[in-house]
């Protein structure tokens, strides 16, 4: 008790010396995004093009321990279970988060032994489902836990409806939107080069109220003199730099962008997981180990504070079985070494 005590008191001292929060483990899943690439025309000329890639939650993928199946008794909830196959699933990309707004594909994933799909889209939420899939791992219900996705993406081509180019403008409330005058907005009729200009107000494909800009082409320098090609690459690029421009000077504005056509039947969809990594340390449930985690397991070695047997578990940072001082010595040393390191 006398070490316990001891322990405890030079942890805590090292809390207000050492850097919190330096071996964050937190994850979130991110929202939709878009962005634009170039497409190159077969007669060599170009066009922007923007593409808008979605993540769907469909379930849980989930790899067993040898010889074992999961059923709904071993994994508390009543669910479709199948096995996870190529045939049924294809390839599943694998999801590297580095933000909450920022995602990427690391690699294809190979195929394991034993994997199994949880059908859970229409029972829990993504949210339930990465708490779910983490106490599966946490409790050594299953090995590994994935979150399965479907990723979706969509090419859109700039809208030009004859003589005319289609701008959005999207607000943060829906009465800048009723209230539109293209004289509360002056650099837009400045800084775009088109020759004529209407508005109605739509709502545009984020369930936003919108304001569609129907932009006249005709005798416009946006028209290519020799060839008489309109130059969608510079209305686009202009059309972003103005959109800086106006979110900066505006509060109310969301965004203005070029309005583009989509095609369903240009929609790519594969497979895509997210691996669930439980927070090992994890002492105070707060998305994150540092040193009040040490602090928590001391207090729990002393019976100061209780722990329930998910928690339990998780403390144990070392993986030895037991939540007990050598997990809070183990937390104190890695956030020394990253603070000296730092």
């Amino acid at each position: 008790m006398k070490k316990a005590k001891k322990l405890l008191a030079l942890i805590s001292s090292v809390v207000m010396i050492a850097s919190i929060g330096a071996m964050s483990v937190s994850a979130g899943i991110a929202d939709n995004k878009m962005y634009y690439v170039t497409h190159v025309l077969p007669d060599g000329s170009t066009e922007p093009c923007q593409v808008i890639e979605k993540l769907i939650y469909t379930g849980i993928v989930v790899t067993m321990p040898e010889n074992q199946e999961p059923t709904n008794d071993l994994i508390g909830l009543d669910c479709d279970i199948k096995e996870y196959n190529a045939v049924n699933y294809g390839a599943i990309e694998k999801l590297n988060i580095i933000g909450s707004d920022s995602w990427f594909f690391e690699e294809t994933v190979e195929l394991e032994k034993n994997q199994f799909v949880l059908d859970t889209e229409e029972l829990i939420t993504e949210e339930e489902a990465i708490e779910f899939a983490n106490k599966l791992v946490i409790r050594g219900i299953v090995e590994k836990a994935d979150i399965l996705y479907n990723h979706v993406v969509s090419n859109g081509y700039m809208k030009v409806d004859e003589d005319e180019v289609w701008i959005g403008i999207s607000f943060n409330d829906e009465e800048s939107a009723d209230n539109f005058d293209f004289e509360n907005y002056p650099e837009i009729k400045t800084y775009l080069k088109f020759t004529d200009y209407d508005f109605e107000v739509k709502e545009n494909i984020w369930g936003e109220q919108n304001i569609k800009i129907n932009c006249s082409t005709n005798n416009s320098s946006y028209i290519d003199s020799e060839s008489g090609l309109l130059d969608k690459m510079q209305i686009n690029n202009d059309v972003i730099s103005l959109n800086e421009l106006l979110k900066e000077k505006y509060s109310n504005i969301n965004r203005i962008e070029s309005l583009f056509c989509f095609l369903y039947t240009d929609d790519n969809s594969v497979n895509a997981s997210y691996s669930i990594l439980p927070k090992w340390g994890d002492a105070t449930n707060d998305d994150k180990v540092d040193l009040y985690d040490a602090i928590e397991i001391a207090k729990y070695i002393m019976d100061i504070s209780e722990f329930d047997e998910d928690t339990k578990l998780l403390a144990d940072i070392n993986r030895d079985g037991v939540t007990d001082l050598y997990d809070a010595i183990e937390i104190a040393r890695i956030i020394m070494e990253e603070s000296k390191a730092g």
